[in-house]
């Protein structure tokens, strides 16, 4: 495929390898093949296998005669020809059966015109709100691909522990055979996206890459990916950073070559995983984190319980089965009806889809504790070492766009403070689930706000105050509270004696920082710009 023809082609080739003419002959092929630095793996790239294995197919001789007159100075007699004829079957395949990975989704149209009150009703009739909030965070996710301007791939966790739901929520996005947009894998490896096996019978036709363009990728089980061995944790989170920016792969190795897949490769991915370990989180921080999360909580009092279980009519299958209808007529609907399917939103041509101050604000707000509650940190000897926070441009970008898509949702081209409070759930899940009920004490609008650090006044809380909140131990969270100190997200300091220890804290941190969560040496609450305060699941007060 030519670089017009969209720039799809798998060829990876740099300047200075000499590239075989339209016109091709045995003359040229040696000429490429002696000028390489290694013949055999220069004879694996696409140019040189797509002109064999398309005069194999034709069978107009410069195949035959490179097998016979040449094949044995440069390349193994028995491995190579078996390569050549996958190849030329796999261009057979294809003009039998044109491949439609390179094309967009067809989903088709709507049953019935869906919208999102439709969704809200049937979600909260078979189950309840917080099953509500988690699809809405799933739906923003997989129609982010409506808008032209992603610079990343929109890529969103649903966490919580055995039991809490997420799968549930995963299963009422899965749509029935005859649709496109969902590609469902039970599992996936590091070399999932582009591999580089090599009992494939046609090359790449086992690549997830392409199965997942212009689509979303769910796995409803993620958690062994994220346990086990640090080096292959390290080693997934680094395979989708390498995808995780929308145009492809290439690899190269000694035994395939270069290959891979360039050009818009742009797709969203959804999971569901029980709580990550730290290992999973200081992993993810050293490639730099491209995943969101949203928590399902799993602390159900007894009356929500009852509610949830005896109280709904139907088996659970069964209620699954029709908000499943729902929620794909759903997409549908905004799929062709509200939109034109992928990158077809060009969110700016609406003179006002600039959002007001306020709502910059408290998205600006949310990344920035994104980004300082999930930085990696080792403890050792008692003391703390942290590592270096993430840029929280790109984090206020996957923000910005999934509150866009629920302005979608309500009919908007642009968000208002309302759509915040996806991002708010988000902001108060995407950290190690050890740091949560310290953020959120943080967090929370009951507890004090907080002056400088280092100042005793009106707004400092008692160490004390923290445990009753948290209901942890004092060493526990005496803890977490110098992890929180040296995030540079709270001040924690002794103001007593070493021996006499009265051990203080406050919500602000010396020091402002552009949309930061202080302002004027003023622990600023975000819920005072407007955005609704998450129910207690997120925000643990009356418990």
């Amino acid at each position: 495929m030519s670089e017009a023809d969209g720039q799809q082609s798998e060829i990876d080739l740099s300047d200075e390898t000499p590239v075989l003419p339209a016109e091709y002959d045995v003359e040229h092929i040696i000429e490429v093949l002696e000028e390489a630095d290694s013949p055999a793996q220069r004879a694996r790239d696409d140019d040189i296998t797509q002109a064999l294995a398309q005069s194999k197919k034709d069978n107009d001789g410069l195949w035959a005669d490179f097998k016979k007159n040449h094949l044995s100075d440069y390349l193994d007699w028995n491995e190579y020809p078996q390569y050549i004829k996958n190849k030329a079957k796999e261009l057979e395949e294809n003009e039998e059966n044109p491949t439609t990975s390179d094309e967009p989704p067809t989903i088709p149209e709507p049953d019935e015109l869906t919208y999102w009150n439709d969704v809200e009703e049937i979600i909260v009739e078979r189950y309840d709100r917080q099953m509500l909030d988690v699809v809405e965070a799933l739906l923003a996710n997989a129609l982010v691909l409506v808008f032209e301007d992603l610079g990343n791939a929109p890529m969103l966790f649903i966490e919580g522990a055995s039991g809490s739901g997420k799968t549930t929520a995963i299963r009422t996005m899965e749509p029935r055979q005859d649709d496109e947009l969902l590609v469902r894998m039970d599992s996936l490896t590091s070399a999932s996206f582009v591999s580089h096996s090599t009992d494939q019978d046609v090359e790449g036709t086992n690549d997830v890459l392409p199965m997942v363009k212009h689509r979303l990728l769910s796995v409803r089980e993620l958690s062994k990916l994220f346990s086990g061995d640090p080096e292959k944790i390290t080693e997934f989170w680094s395979e989708l950073a390498g995808v995780g920016d929308g145009n492809g792969n290439m690899k190269a190795t000694g035994a395939q070559g270069r290959r891979g897949h360039r050009g818009d490769y742009m797709f969203a991915f959804q999971g569901a995983t029980t709580p990550l370990g730290p290992v999973a989180w200081n992993a993810m921080g050293t490639i730099g984190g491209r995943v969101l999360f949203h928590e399902v909580p799993g602390d159900y009092d007894e009356a929500e319980m009852r509610r949830g279980y005896w109280d709904r009519e139907g088996e659970l299958s069964e209620r699954t089965d029709e908000c499943r209808e729902v929620v794909l007529d759903f997409i549908r609907t905004m799929w062709h009806v509200e939109t034109d399917g992928y990158a077809s939103v060009d969110w700016r041509s609406n003179d006002s889809w600039m959002p007001d101050e306020n709502v910059k604000k408290a998205i600006a707000r949310f990344a920035h504790l994104i980004a300082l509650a999930r930085t990696p940190a080792n403890r050792e000897d008692g003391e703390w070492t942290v590592g270096t926070p993430e840029s929280y441009w790109r984090l206020i970008d996957q923000l910005t766009h999934l509150c866009r898509a629920r302005a979608l949702f309500h009919g908007r081209q642009q968000i208002t403070i309302e759509d915040v409070s996806l991002a708010a759930r988000i902001a108060l899940s995407t950290m190690p689930e050890r740091r949560r009920p310290y953020v959120r004490w943080l967090m929370d609008p009951e507890t004090a706000p907080g002056e400088a650090g280092g100042v005793k006044g009106e707004g400092t809380a008692r160490l004390t105050d923290v445990i009753e909140y948290t209901g942890k131990s004092r060493g526990t969270v005496k803890t977490h509270l110098k992890l929180l100190d040296r995030l540079d997200l709270l001040s924690f300091w002794n103001d007593g004696e070493p021996d006499n220890e009265r051990w203080m804290v406050s919500k602000c941190v010396d020091g402002d920082t552009e949309y930061g969560l202080c302002e004027n040496e003023r622990f600023e609450h975000v819920w005072d710009l407007g955005v609704e305060v998450p129910d207690r699941y997120y925000i643990e007060r009356e418990l």
